[in-house]
């Protein structure tokens, strides 16, 4: 089996482009991965096939050297990880008060713009919620859901806080 010799030329930094960085960067968790599973068959391969799968690894190990150039890790990661009892207690609490205000996952879905499926997935855990789809459950005030009351952090707050400059964050310190 001959594997393909592959060259790949990037240019210098494309600092503005954040989406291609991050997909570089998951492109390249990708090959780890794969040049894992690529030494494995190394190893498991015999003496006359090693060579091929050697040859293998080494053109993974390139394009994932290659893809180090640009590949950039998210700012900040769209997914938190919750634990399951916190799963569970949002998934009961999120049925508890749709249910109380007579809201169908239907109704609910329309209102925080996600589909029935993701609704009904929440409820019954099948899914691990990004934050921004617990952001637009809690936007539905019917519920009367916050992010603090989830023990989450309130991403407007954070970034608001970011963006005062020392002397002003004093001052809203004491504000009171």
């Amino acid at each position: 089996m001959q594997i393909p010799t592959m060259t790949l030329s990037i240019e210098a930094p494309l600092a503005p482009d954040c989406h291609r960085s991050r997909v570089a960067w998951q492109a390249q968790r990708f090959l780890s991965e794969a040049a894992s599973q690529l030494g494995d068959l190394v190893r498991l391969s015999s003496h006359s096939q090693q060579q091929t799968w050697r040859q293998a690894l080494h053109a993974v190990e390139q394009v994932s050297a290659t893809l180090a150039q640009v590949a950039r890790p998210p700012l900040r990661s769209r997914r938190y990880r919750y634990s399951l009892d916190w799963r569970r207690t949002f998934a009961a609490m999120l049925r508890e008060r749709r249910e109380e205000r007579g809201l169908s996952r239907q109704q609910l879905a329309e209102r925080c713009k996600l589909s029935i499926g993701t609704i009904r997935n929440i409820e019954t855990l099948r899914v691990h919620p990004e934050i921004d789809t617990i952001e637009r459950i809690v936007s539905v005030k019917e519920l009367g859901l916050s992010l603090v009351l989830l023990g989450l952090p309130d991403r407007a707050s954070e970034r608001e806080a970011s963006q005062l400059t020392p002397a002003r964050a004093d001052l809203r310190d004491h504000s009171g």
